[in-house]
């Protein structure tokens, strides 16, 4: 019902795939699969041993059968940026990359994850796609989003205010869904402007 999508975000959106090895998912964590043979793989974890991540095609994930954690951990962190994931991997974070809209490679993962017991901290944009990709991950997983402290005046002094077009879609989406999770967070972005992920890497 967005008329403002291209047909890319739309795909994204609603988890349409064209090809099982061109949609994947990228996953830093330490983990194995099974697959529909009951044959477990553990490449991803061997591969978080090396502090790499590993990318899954949509092929590989929809025939994973369960999930399983080589090394506890409290929570998967959930990236809308590719920069803040790179960080993420950098200091061996636990962390899945959305790519902005979550495909149905991600929803899938994130349905395993959530499956182990697991819940994730979604980190992204605080606009009105930053918050639709959020309630879109707490839709798979249990989830909440990082909230910037926005007492802190470095964060503040990169605000970025909505542009026309931004503020008119924002308000016309707060009014068609006055139940989105995200309703109070995205009034203080109308009111305050809105911060790019990147600003809250430390």
């Amino acid at each position: 019902g967005d008329d403002d999508s291209d047909s890319t975000s739309l795909f994204n959106a609603y988890g349409i795939i064209e090809n099982p090895y061109t949609t994947h998912v990228v996953v830093f964590a330490p983990f194995a699969y099974r697959v529909s043979n009951n044959e477990w793989l553990d490449w991803p974890w061997r591969l978080w041993q090396r502090g790499e991540a590993a990318i899954l095609s949509w092929r590989t994930v929809r025939n994973i059968t369960a999930l399983q954690i080589e090394k506890p951990f409290s929570m998967l962190v959930t990236s809308e940026n590719a920069a803040p994931f790179h960080r993420l991997v950098e200091i061996r974070r636990p962390a899945l990359y959305t790519e902005g809209y979550p495909n149905a490679a991600v929803k899938n993962l994130l349905r395993h994850f959530a499956k182990t017991g697991l819940a994730c901290l979604h980190w992204g944009d605080t606009d009105l796609d930053g918050y639709r990709i959020a309630d879109q991950v707490a839709s798979q997983i249990l989830s909440r989003m990082y909230t910037p402290p926005m007492t802190d005046p470095d964060l503040r002094s990169h605000l970025q205010r909505l542009s026309g077009e931004q503020r008119q879609r924002t308000e016309k989406f707060l009014r068609a869904n006055p139940s989105f999770p995200y309703h109070a967070e995205l009034n203080e972005t109308l009111a305050h402007g809105w911060l790019e992920q990147e600003q809250t890497i430390d």
